[in-house]
């Protein structure tokens, strides 16, 4: 939960490597607050709402139904048949996802202040609810009782772990006994002194991220915790701030902000020392996110011209070397980073790019698709990518190898269409295993994807309709289609239908008081005899009225 940095931008040179398409599949839904899985259900929070997709098929995952909650959904934690919900200012509440088409309300309590996190153990849920610990009877999951709370301060972040709750409460690391449900109490605290977001227990240690330093907390006496060691800007040379942490055996690998990947000996816990860094010029960029695999770490960063993934040698930890780098104007503000085999998945605001990291010394870009939101982070699994994109919401991404240009149909009108209407509405369907990524109609971008439309402006005479449907893997079909527009006789308003209006129009044409070109000369004879006349509004008004066809 704790894994993002900040760091740097060099320039490589680019290098063609074997092309993965990454392609576009598929996407749900607008901002996300959280989300679970389960087997092959996700669910998700969109505003006040309550998701239930079926996500069974990648490529097309699909609403199977949603609920409405008073509040706004923070966090989501599924047990069984039932999904806890941390719902701001409304609670918690718990809903039944037994029939996942038809989840209902199955009880709420309100926890008086804003539901954060939400943790569930056995029947008792814990809530991380701003000013208080509180722990919620969950058993009789129609009407859920408080059980008891432990008021902390600013409770953001809860794990629990045995008869203990190690919650990240603002300026301090909480330790809370549980094991008396009814009253629980403070085992111990400790200050971190400036604002704890977030904490991850692992042996009888606390890793804590408070900003501007790693804190590591002693946590093997819990009536009193106490600060191990930690490392800040003096003690790890470079720390502007501190953005997130990775943890592997002995190593914690900080992401500082504007200088850099840091990386900390934790063996001793009392005296975590600076065991090395790669540390890169402020002009160069900042480091947004770091994972580690193997003994390399993955460090992905932005600047003003350019956006890059950097691969540094950590197997000696006191002198990590710079391995290899990939660096792509195409690239903005690239966030997140995911290591799957020979791959890495970095998100970039604007889309994800697969880059070739099987040579660490020369990283190419195998691919990348473009997204509708704001990529911040990425998931992968198999041949998928889970793409967080911002406002777009979730994003499925294939990253296998597609060389089937979709399937396009026009459903309507049929080719040789004959119309008297100076507008006409075109629709349509499009399929491909690598989703659609857009369709546009006569080069203007059509209204949806799979099943699409779009409005069209016709002339008179023969009209030549093109639509071009693109997949994910920017592969192309075409289809045309011709309708011919034999415009209203004596609609002089361009309107598509015959009113006195027209009729008026015809009158002042006759008379000299309107100036018009040959076209509408030609549209206000209705009689034929080639010029316009009084016969002709007269003309043009018994047909409004129903009484003649002209």
């Amino acid at each position: 939960m704790i894994i993002a940095a900040a760091m740097f931008v060099m320039s490589a040179g680019v290098a063609a490597a074997n092309e993965v398409n990454v392609t576009f599949e598929s996407h749900f839904g607008g901002t996300m607050y959280a989300v679970a899985v389960s087997g092959n259900y996700a669910y998700i929070g969109q505003g006040q709402d309550f998701v239930v997709l079926d996500i069974s098929s990648p490529a097309a995952p699909s609403e199977l139904s949603r609920l409405v909650t008073a509040g706004v959904v923070m966090d989501i934690a599924v047990s069984g048949d039932y999904a806890y919900v941390a719902d701001s200012d409304s609670g918690i509440i718990i809903v039944n996802i037994s029939d996942k088409a038809a989840p209902v309300l199955a009880g709420r309590y309100d926890t008086t202040g804003c539901a954060w996190d939400v943790v569930v153990l056995d029947d008792y849920a814990y809530v991380a609810c701003g000013y208080s610990l509180v722990i919620v009877d969950v058993s009789d999951k129609v009407a859920p009782v408080l059980t008891g709370s432990y008021e902390t301060g600013d409770a953001r972040s809860v794990v629990v772990s045995g008869d203990y709750a190690y919650v990240a409460d603002g300026l301090s690391f909480v330790i809370v006994n549980v094991s008396d449900k009814v009253a629980p109490v403070l085992a111990g605290r400790c200050d971190t002194a400036r604002c704890a977001k977030d904490v991850a227990v692992s042996g009888g240690y606390a890793y804590v991220v408070d900003g501007l330093s790693l804190v590591i907390v002693d946590v093997s006496n819990k009536a009193a915790p106490v600060l191990a060691g930690s490392c800040d800007h003096a003690g790890c040379g470079h720390g502007v701030y501190v953005h997130g942490v990775a943890v592997s055996g002995d190593y914690a690998y900080v992401a500082d902000l504007n200088n850099g990947l840091v990386i900390v000996d934790v063996s001793d816990k009392t005296a975590p020392t600076l065991a090395g860094s790669y540390v890169q010029h402020r002009q160069h960029g900042i480091v947004h996110g770091v994972t580690v695999s193997g003994d390399y770490a993955y460090v992905v960063g932005d600047s003003i011209n350019a956006g890059s993934i950097f691969i540094v040698d950590v197997s000696d930890k006191t002198a990590p070397t710079l391995a290899g780098s990939y660096s792509a104007v195409s690239v903005r503000g690239a966030a997140g980073v995911a290591v799957s085999g020979d791959y890495a998945y970095v998100t970039d605001g604007g889309g994800i790019l697969i880059v070739d990291v099987s040579n660490k010394s020369a990283p190419m870009l195998a691919g990348r698709c473009d997204t509708a939101g704001t990529a911040h982070d990425a998931a992968v699994s198999g041949d998928y990518a889970y793409v967080a994109d911002g406002p777009n919401g979730l994003v499925v991404m294939r990253t296998g190898t597609d060389t089937t240009p979709p399937i396009l149909t026009i459903t309507s009108p049929t080719n040789g269409t004959t119309v008297t209407t100076s507008t006409i509405t075109i629709s349509g369907t499009a399929s491909d295993e690598s989703g659609i990524a857009n369709v546009t109609v006569n080069a203007i971008l059509a209204n949806g994807t799979t099943n699409w439309s779009a409005e069209v402006t016709l002339t008179a005479g023969e009209n030549t309709i093109t639509v071009v449907a693109t997949d994910g893997a920017g592969l192309n079909t075409t289809e045309t289609i011709t309708v011919w527009c034999e415009p209203l006789r004596g609609d002089l308003n361009s309107d598509d239908i015959l009113t006195t209006a027209d009729a008026v129009i015809a009158l002042e044409i006759a008379t000299g008081s309107r100036p018009c070109d040959t076209a509408m000369l030609d549209a206000a004879d209705v009689s034929g005899d080639g010029r316009v006349t009084s016969l002709d509004a007269l003309m043009i008004l018994q047909a409004a009225a129903g009484g003649i066809e002209l």
